[in-house]
């Protein structure tokens, strides 16, 4: 199967709900099981949805970008250091220096 039919076996179990395509699963798994009791319809849900995506994706794609860059470093670390013996110190000086973890407050 290529891609194509991969893309278009997916999109027949999925809906289209404002500008987001959700699968059916999902949209089940909402109407079914999370929203019986709250006080709001399934369209708001996905409205809601759809505006907390719209507004916090480019943030989303900048944090990711910067954990893969700071993954990578980590792994590289690794690499050039694993035949000398481990010094907790001077990896955490790294994590910081890379802004993995904070420097502990005093």
């Amino acid at each position: 199967m290529n891609f194509l039919d991969k893309f278009f076996a997916k999109r027949k179990h999925s809906f289209e709900d404002n500008n987001l395509i959700i699968s059916s699963s999902l949209k089940d798994f909402v109407r079914d099981e999370v929203l019986p009791g709250l006080d709001f319809t399934e369209n708001f849900f996905w409205s809601s949805f759809e505006k907390v995506i719209n507004k916090f994706s480019i943030r989303n794609k900048e944090l990711l970008t910067k954990r893969r860059k700071i993954q990578e470093q980590i792994n590289d670390w690794h690499i050039k250091n694993r035949s000398l013996d481990f010094n907790i110190e001077k990896y955490k000086n790294f994590l910081i220096d890379i802004g993995y973890i904070s420097p502990r407050s005093r």
